[in-house]
C-alpha cells in the first residue's frame, strides 16, 4: 500500500510540475516606447591669429619680439554646438597665465558671443566667471591680450623674457539639469 501511494504522488509531482496537461493563460502588447536619442555637445577651434596694435595685420609671433608699450591680440574664433532640449554649458579657458615679462606684462582672455561688440572675461585662475551658453550652433570669439603698456617702473626686468602660451586653451562643460516640476500623470480610471 505505501508503495502505491508513493507511486500515485511521484506520478502527480510528474503531471504538475513536469510539463504536464495544466494549461494557464497568458497575453502580450507592445509597450510603443519610441525610439530615445542624446543630445550633441561640440567645439571646434578657427585658425588663431596674431596682432600688434602697433602694426596693421597679422604678424608672425614666432619671430616676433615684444617692446614695452606694445599690446599684442590673439583672435581665434570656437565653433560651439549645443544640441539638447535642456542643454545648457560654461566656456572656460585653461592653463591660462595672468603675467608675463617678469610680471610687467599683463595677459587676459576674453569672449565675444555678439561679433566683438562687447567681451566677457574668461574664466581663469584669476576670473571665475565661466560664459554660459544655451543651445544652438553658434561662433564666440576668443582672444588673448598681452598687455606691455603699464610699467611700473624703467626696469631691465622685463627685457629677453619669453612666456609659452602653448598651453592655454579652452574647455566646454555641459551643466547638470536642474529638475522641474513633473507632470503627474492622470490617475488609472476604474472599470
Amino acid at each position: 500500500m505505501a508503495k502505491g501511494a508513493l507511486a500515485i504522488g511521484v506520478g502527480a509531482a510528474l503531471l504538475l510540475g513536469g510539463g504536464g496537461t495544466l494549461a494557464t493563460w497568458n497575453a502580450t502588447a507592445n509597450a510603443s516606447a519610441g525610439t530615445i536619442a542624446s543630445g550633441e555637445l561640440k567645439m571646434e577651434a578657427g585658425t588663431g591669429t596674431w596682432a600688434s596694435n602697433m602694426t596693421a595685420g597679422a604678424i608672425r609671433v614666432a619671430d616676433y619680439k615684444m617692446v614695452p608699450g606694445e599690446k599684442l591680440t590673439y583672435s581665434q574664433d570656437l565653433k560651439v554646438t549645443l544640441v539638447g532640449d535642456r542643454i545648457t554649458a560654461n566656456l572656460k579657458t585653461t592653463d591660462a597665465v595672468a603675467r608675463a615679462f617678469g610680471n610687467e606684462a599683463n595677459i587676459t582672455m576674453e569672449y565675444s558671443t555678439n561679433n566683438g561688440t562687447s567681451w566677457t572675461p574668461a574664466a581663469n585662475g584669476v576670473t571665475a566667471t565661466p560664459l554660459q551658453l544655451a543651445a544652438g550652433v553658434q561662433t564666440v570669439k576668443a582672444r588673448l591680450v598681452v598687455d606691455f603698456t603699464n610699467l611700473s617702473s624703467n626696469t631691465t626686468a622685463s627685457m629677453k623674457q619669453e612666456q609659452a602660451l602653448s598651453g592655454v586653451g579652452f574647455k566646454l562643460e555641459q551643466n547638470v539639469p536642474t529638475a522641474t516640476t513633473a507632470t503627474q500623470a492622470p490617475a488609472p480610471v476604474a472599470p
